[in-house]
């Protein structure tokens, strides 16, 4: 599929029908285990477990550049949730004057 501004854009039609999402060439449950395996261990350990555990070979880098994605699409939608918010668009049913957060 070629982009009104030139540039390919490749569609997997068993994808779309089955309605799967990715990240990159990574499936969304994978990556969903990279994300699960980073909060406690290095990015090699990660790694060498999810390779194991899914038969499917992934190195210290892809797990990094999986993490990287996701890190930024979560920026974005947090971005679009702060410029939500000083429109005035917000999406709640309550607002509270403070909010009291609490962290170890």
């Amino acid at each position: 599929m070629t982009e009104e501004d030139g540039t390919r854009h490749f569609v997997y039609l068993l994808d779309e029908t089955l309605d799967l999402d990715h990240v990159g060439l990574i499936s969304t449950n994978l990556a969903e285990l990279l994300v699960k395996g980073i909060t406690e261990l290095s990015y090699r350990e990660c790694a060498r477990q999810v390779s194991e555990m899914t038969g499917q070979t992934i190195s210290a880098m892809g797990v990094w550049n999986v993490i990287q994605v996701l890190g930024e699409k979560v920026c974005e939608d947090e971005a679009e949730l702060t410029e939500a918010y000083k429109k005035g668009q917000v999406k709640g049913k309550r607002e509270v004057p403070v909010l009291f957060e609490e962290a170890d």
